[in-house]
């Protein structure tokens, strides 16, 4: 008699379903396997991305995929437009920064997290669905280009801020809550039991903003100071997000205690790229003069941040920068077009050691530059250097005891 093996059919659905677990071990594209620990990722792996990725093909996501601090998931201009389903009780738990040109779509379950002080933008539309539970955590802020529709008992918690281009639609018992501000530029209409903060009253024309007054005006890198000549000082100021940002105000004291204008800047209203801010202040400098950086946003709040103290170099016929400023250009650069050149202003008569690192530390490029090489502004031609990834990296300068960094990016 003939014995025949029997294997149950749900069985074999659930082995071919079984979830792999993969982790980017370079930067580049995301389909590219040598990119990745254990291949490319399917929609129901288990996925932790430490690299810069490019995005190139849309992703579905039904495991866990997280974006850790030192991640970023970059969907590049001049590509396509992909965009990311989150899905069937998936989660997708970003730690680091990620954009894409596509829409976002979470539902049936899934889970969306952005951690404290990170940035998505999502340069099409948006919409949290079907009992999709999404958080915003305090100090991280979701930037949509284009509408966000919430619906069907959709839980969105937002402790931080979200910023929509378009307009805003909550329907079917859908409620946002939180501690944070969403800020909506096009219509909004909250309907059929739906609350936003509370609120089920819409807004048309907008803009119009629900929530609390604001949490995070902008994310600022650097304020710092230098001495240009006796009468002349540099004000310089860097910020890494911008939210509703209408100006920054400039005040100068004598003793640190009662301040005086010195100009009003344009900030860039709403921002996830580094911003750039120099002013020049005409000042007869006999003593210390405090410097205080004010930013105000469109609804008049206002947050100073912390003074910085100049003063002349007694004894020295030439006037030294206070801290040593860093300029890398063209920054960021083109992969396979790398031509980078670092000038530094503020470094002493000894040499200086130039570094440039990744993220995880790794040395790529380090070499010894004299204080005159440095001020004219050097040419990097190490072949580590010109075949950089796609990527950020960190230039560090050290002069003495003095030690600055500037970020470089690679696209």
């Amino acid at each position: 008699m003939k014995r025949y093996l029997f294997i149950p059919l749900f069985l074999i659905a659930s082995v071919s379903s079984w979830a792999q677990t993969t982790s980017t071990i370079s930067a580049g594209n995301w389909s590219t396997a040598g990119n990745w620990s254990n291949g490319v990722p399917g929609g129901n792996d288990n996925v932790t991305v430490g690299h810069v990725m490019t995005l190139d093909t849309d992703l579905l996501i039904k495991g866990t995929f997280t974006v850790s601090d030192l991640g970023e998931i970059v969907d590049s201009a001049g590509g396509g437009s992909f965009n990311i389903n989150v899905q069937n009780s998936g989660i997708l738990d970003v730690s680091g920064n990620l954009l894409i040109e596509g829409n976002l779509l979470v539902r049936n379950f899934a889970q969306f997290i952005l951690r404290g002080c990170d940035t998505m933008t999502v340069e099409g539309d948006v919409f949290f669905t079907q009992t999709a539970t999404v958080t915003i955590e305090r100090c991280a802020v979701l930037f949509i280009d284009g509408n966000l529709d919430i619906s069907n008992s959709n839980g969105m918690t937002i402790d931080g801020d979200v910023v929509v281009g378009g307009s805003l639609t909550t329907k079917n018992s859908a409620a946002i809550v939180g501690l944070g501000r969403i800020q909506i530029d096009g219509i909004t209409d909250i309907l059929n039991t739906s609350t936003v903060f509370g609120s089920t009253t819409g807004c048309n024309p907008g803009p119009c903003s629900y929530g609390a007054e604001g949490s995070l005006p902008i994310e600022l890198l650097s304020f710092s100071a230098v001495l240009l000549s006796e009468t002349e000082i540099e004000i310089n100021w860097e910020t890494l997000t911008e939210l509703n940002n209408d100006f920054f105000t400039l005040d100068y004291s004598l003793d640190g205690e009662n301040f005086n204008r010195i100009a009003n800047i344009q900030g860039a209203g709403n921002s996830t790229t580094i911003k750039k801010y120099r002013h020049i202040f005409e000042h007869d400098l006999s003593d210390v003069i405090y410097l205080r950086l004010t930013q105000t946003d469109y609804d008049g709040k206002f947050e100073s941040f912390q003074h910085v103290a100049i003063s002349p170099m007694l004894g020295n016929e030439n006037l030294r920068l206070q801290k040593l400023k860093i300029t890398a250009f063209p920054n960021p650069s083109q992969e396979g077009d790398i031509n980078l050149i670092v000038k530094v202003n503020g470094n002493s008569s000894q040499n200086s050691t130039l570094l440039i690192q990744n993220l995880d530390g790794a040395l790529i490029f380090q070499h010894i530059y004299t204080s005159e090489e440095l001020s004219n502004g050097v040419r990097i031609d190490d072949n580590r250097v010109l075949s950089l990834s796609k990527g950020i990296y960190i230039i560090s300068v050290l002069n003495g005891e003095q030690k600055s960094t500037e970020k470089y990016i690679v696209i």
